[in-house]
């Protein structure tokens, strides 16, 4: 693009950096597969500041874990009574995650729209899956007793396993997994 050209044509120093990464950043976003992402990932070698290239590559890393035909990275959950569970159980099936916690405001008012949906769907071949990352259990427990649905609940075991697996950054987050 012509605004990569003239970011190019820059003379290499901090803003020029921070301007490049945050271009790129945003093209790996855009990109759809792992052969323009490799692209991308080529300009990233035009970065100085070694920190802006791993973060680049970080996020490539991800996308490319995550992309379409590769298994999603199980992770491990609770369930209301203490079971430990994970993503394989439910191997076979399309799962649709809502990532929330019982703090979060926004992750409380959509939440009723999930269950609306888990009860619309519940005939078909998917899974409706409301992934707590609530540090406190206590909370999560007080939560789940007053409110049942259809949806699966689980308590995750952190949000940074979600993080470095999914990319998860903020909440409510929501993921749709194929059989």
């Amino acid at each position: 693009s012509a605004y990569l050209a003239l970011l190019l044509a820059k003379p290499t120093g901090k803003v020029r950096d921070q301007l490049l990464f945050d271009f790129l950043g945003n093209q790996l976003r855009l990109s759809r597969d792992s052969a323009a992402r490799g692209g991308i990932m080529q300009l990233a070698g035009n970065l100085q500041d070694p920190r802006f290239y791993d973060a680049l590559s970080a996020n490539n890393a991800l996308l490319n874990r995550l992309r379409k035909g590769q298994q999603a990275p199980a992770f491990a959950a609770h369930t209301v009574d203490n079971q430990a569970v994970s993503l394989s159980d439910l191997r076979g099936r399309y799962v649709a995650i809502d990532v929330w916690a019982t703090w979060c405001g926004p992750c409380r008012i959509q939440s009723p729209i999930f269950e609306k949906m888990a009860e619309k769907y519940k005939d078909q071949p998917i899974t409706f899956l409301a992934l707590s990352v609530d540090e406190s259990l206590p909370a999560w427990l007080r939560h789940q007793q007053m409110n049942r649905g259809k949806a699966v609940q689980w308590r995750a075991n952190g949000m940074q396993e979600l993080s470095h697996l999914y990319g998860v950054d903020a909440i409510p987050r929501f993921l749709l997994i194929d059989p």
